[in-house]
């Protein structure tokens, strides 16, 4: 039977905004446009039979078979609206009670409570999973499911799902390095949250304003923790004009951000609240390509368009094909910054929005050469960096932050303690075991403090 798949990346991903869906092949499993890992629709066969017969007996006036759970003129009220997509980094909890009258809070209550799901509610639309595997919401593949093969059978355009409502009012927003934007910022708001006795976590990707929020339910308060991952330039411009209250950047403020932090939060630090994780700008090349390693030399003439065929750099008779992280990515400044000096990245490079998507378009392209961090270089080959001593050091995580020469460091800053006490709590949670086992998992090296 075919196999179908959709992203979830909704906001910075076409084919997300599209409501488009991918056949999954044995080696594509990611959306082509974001990089990013696609949730699989299974069975379509019954479905796109199912459309088809309801096709024609539209023609006739009558329904072949139940219509679909969603309605284009008549949209579920929000109590029964479906939940909101999940990445892929966050398993789908059994779906929970109507809340209990409210309990005693352990954190500050939330503005706004969601209403429970209706009275009756029918499940959703059979699709079967084993409770071992991680899916996304069910509901959502069902409609998904639904719509995708409506649109494949008779090319009806896809309908907008409704998301849940917001539980709550912000907690706090946790902006920064684009790094976020990745595993790290969920699996941290995740474990934070979790730690605090959070049930029924709920996660809603990026959407086109640039946020994606991780919620959960604490003793009875919704609660919900905004993340913005447009690099650390824009983490330090947000903070200073209110609208985030924690960061987790690639640098420290530079002296004309600190000075507008500091006109709204008199005496913010001009360094980091705590030290959160090393990781390593790394160079990498189609797994084809039987370049292993390269000298630092080599990559700048690359990645400035000095070096236009993969021949002058000891390869095949190609032309070079350079994809690099969108301009203010924390990525792009360091290694412009620490490998380039004066000079910039070619204007022939093709940008991507995010790192995971500069990997997956290298590992397409045979002729490509891409930027991005060491944890977030699948599926792309990386290869190791001669130094100017003519010594060849891989990026590992015995060497991002000792001998490799492309290392970075992240950390948390909080322009003041007390502003936010949930900020505060964060802060408190970065040192304890559960959060550095998550930093790990997520492929950076922890940093001690």
């Amino acid at each position: 039977m075919a196999t179908i798949g959709y992203c979830s990346n909704y906001g910075p991903c076409g084919t997300a905004n599209a409501k488009s869906v991918v056949e999954l092949k044995p080696n594509l499993d990611h959306c082509p446009d974001c990089g990013l890992a696609l949730h699989p629709i299974a069975d379509l066969e019954p479905l796109l039979v199912a459309a088809a017969a309801n096709r024609e007996a539209a023609k006739g006036g009558q329904s072949a078979t139940p219509a679909p759970p969603e309605a284009p003129d008549s949209r579920p009220s929000p109590a029964a609206a479906p939940r909101s997509p999940r990445t892929e980094h966050f398993s789908d909890p059994a779906p929970a009670a109507p809340p209990a009258p409210a309990a005693t809070p352990v954190q500050e209550p939330a503005a706004a409570v969601t209403p429970p799901p209706a009275a009756g509610e029918p499940p959703p639309a059979a699709v079967e999973e084993s409770p071992a595997v991680r899916r996304p919401n069910r509901a959502l593949i069902a409609g998904v499911a639904v719509a995708g093969a409506l649109a494949l059978a008779g090319g009806i355009a896809w309908t907008v799902f409704p998301s849940r409502p917001a539980a709550a009012a912000v907690a706090f927003r946790l902006c920064g390095s684009d790094a976020l934007g990745g595993r790290l910022g969920f699996d941290l708001v995740q474990g934070f949250l979790t730690r605090a006795g959070g049930t029924a976590l709920e996660v809603t990707p990026f959407d086109a304003t640039g946020d994606a929020t991780v919620a959960a339910d604490v003793s009875g308060n919704p609660t919900r923790i905004a993340i913005t991952a447009a690099g650390s330039s824009a983490a330090y411009a947000q903070i200073a004009a209110g609208t985030c209250q924690a960061a987790i950047a690639g640098r420290p403020p530079t002296a004309a951000e600190l000075a507008k932090i500091q006109a709204r939060y008199p005496g913010a630090p001009s360094g980091f609240a705590r030290p959160i994780a090393r990781d390593g700008v790394v160079v990498v090349v189609n797994p084809g390509n039987h370049i292993n390693h390269l000298s630092l030399d080599a990559v700048r003439r690359a990645f400035t368009g000095a070096a236009a065929n993969w021949s002058a750099l000891g390869g095949a008779q190609l032309p070079i094909a350079v994809v690099a992280p969108d301009e203010g990515s924390d990525v792009a400044d360091v290694f412009t910054s620490r490998a380039l000096g004066s000079e910039r990245i070619t204007a022939r490079a093709a940008r991507k929005p995010t790192l995971r998507a500069v990997a997956s378009a290298v590992a397409h392209d045979a002729n490509a050469i891409g930027l991005v961090t060491f944890s977030d270089s699948s599926p792309a080959k990386v290869v190791a960096l001669e130094t100017p001593n003519h010594r060849t050091v891989p990026p590992s995580v015995l060497t991002i932050g000792t001998t490799y020469p492309l290392s970075m460091q992240f950390g948390l800053y909080l322009p003041a303690r007390g502003d936010n006490a949930n900020a505060d709590r964060f802060v408190a949670y970065l040192a304890s075991d559960d959060a550095q086992n998550a930093i790990g998992n997520a492929g950076f090296v922890p940093a001690s403090p």
